[in-house]
């Protein structure tokens, strides 16, 4: 199988670290896709795999990689963000899982793993106010049931990796790593939402959704992500995240007055100190 890997970067020392763990894969892709934002940039080579290097016009992480996704010339596409890097057998696993559903309609993604915040974690570790505070302020719902879910409000949990299972359908896929089809790719992104693409991994869920389409963690493939540090958001970044989660109530028939509930306590759960992650 011959996989096209696209990546959306802005260059620097962590994209070449993304394409060493790549090159040291068991399963190595056929090609790597880097688009740059901007005309001037130092290409990068491999001598392992054989990487294209374009650019967009567009500073923008969806824009980018659906320009990257135009230029990819195997069936089988794997998104990843500049920051990922992939344990030895993590792509292995991802296309076992791929040859196992045997369906085009699947698209699958990693564990994500980091020291803190991390989307995918033991759900055993959380304690009954963790629980009741995400029930009164985030609407999800208890314990287990959460799990894979996108809540009303648009908040997305992950599943827990504890489990024995391999394989976890969710409701929603973190965009930083997807492994699918190419008839899979969505190559929209609302226009208004250009400068920064905040929630991109919830919309495109979302509109999958729309089309039928399966999303699914494969628990042994891991790969190592930067946790989210809230103290680089400035309260402008802040409100125009909040101005995208304010959007997607209207794929999920969310309530507004609760969500303008939960942006104000999130607002004082990241400037202050993080009660319910």
């Amino acid at each position: 199988m011959k996989i096209s890997v696209v990546i959306a970067t802005l260059g620097g020392k962590q994209l070449l670290k993304t394409i060493k763990s790549l090159e040291f894969s068991y399963f190595q892709p056929n090609e790597i896709i880097c688009v740059f934002a901007k005309h001037k940039f130092k290409p990068i080579f491999s001598k392992k795999i054989n990487i294209k290097n374009i650019y967009s016009n567009n500073a923008n992480q969806v824009l980018q990689r659906i320009e990257g996704l135009k230029h990819a010339k195997n069936h089988i596409i794997l998104q990843a963000d500049d920051d990922i890097i992939f344990e030895k057998y993590s792509l292995m696993h991802l296309v076992n899982a791929f040859l196992k559903k045997n369906s085009y309609k699947t698209l699958l993604g990693p564990v994500f793993v980091n020291k803190k915040n991390r989307i995918h974690f033991n759900y055993n570790e959380k304690n009954i106010i963790s629980e009741i505070i995400k029930l009164i302020f985030c609407a999800a719902p208890l314990g287990s049931k959460k799990l894979g879910k996108i809540t009303n409000l648009g908040i997305a949990y992950g599943i827990n990796y504890k489990k024995k299972k391999n394989l976890f359908q969710s409701e929603w896929l973190p965009g930083g790593c997807i492994l699918y089809h190419k008839n899979n790719k969505i190559l929209k992104f609302p226009y208004k939402f250009k400068d920064k693409s905040y929630c991109e991994d919830l919309i495109h869920s979302l509109l999958r959704k729309k089309y039928n389409l399966n999303h699914f963690i494969v628990r042994k493939s891991k790969v190592y992500a930067p946790p989210i540090d809230y103290s680089n958001y400035s309260l402008f970044d802040i409100l125009a995240e909040f101005k995208v989660r304010k959007y997607l109530l209207s794929y999920l028939n969310g309530n507004k007055i609760r969500y303008f509930i939960w942006c104000i306590f999130e607002i004082f759960n990241r400037f202050f100190k993080s009660v319910i992650r």
